[in-house]
């Protein structure tokens, strides 16, 4: 199992941009000692990188919450944004984000 650092690092921009690592049940993540997450994609880019995933059961938020997203700034070695999502609100994001895509074009 490999646990991804909560040291940010910077990646290189010739051989990590755009690299998305999907090895569910592989990559955990623990933002805070206790809250251990089960993480299903990890995308890594020179400046920023993106953490999905959810709440392992032995998380104590597991109860309420079904999924985790974490944006760090990899430049400003940063959290810029990070949150768990209960079922309800995951949708409202899942939607919101369909919407932009749909009208974007």
């Amino acid at each position: 199992m490999l646990k991804i650092p909560n040291k940010i690092e910077t990646y290189k921009e010739d051989k990590e941009s755009g690299v998305i690592i999907e090895d569910i049940g592989q990559l955990v993540y623990e933002p805070v000692k206790g809250e251990k997450i089960n993480i299903v994609s990890w995308i890594k880019y020179p400046s920023y990188d993106f953490l999905f995933g959810f709440p392992d059961k032995t998380n104590p938020k597991s109860e309420k919450e079904v999924a985790f997203f974490q944006f760090r700034d990899t430049r400003a070695k940063k959290i810029k944004a990070g949150f768990y999502l209960d079922e309800c609100e995951l949708d409202e994001m899942i939607d919101g984000f369909n919407k932009i895509k749909k009208y974007r074009k």
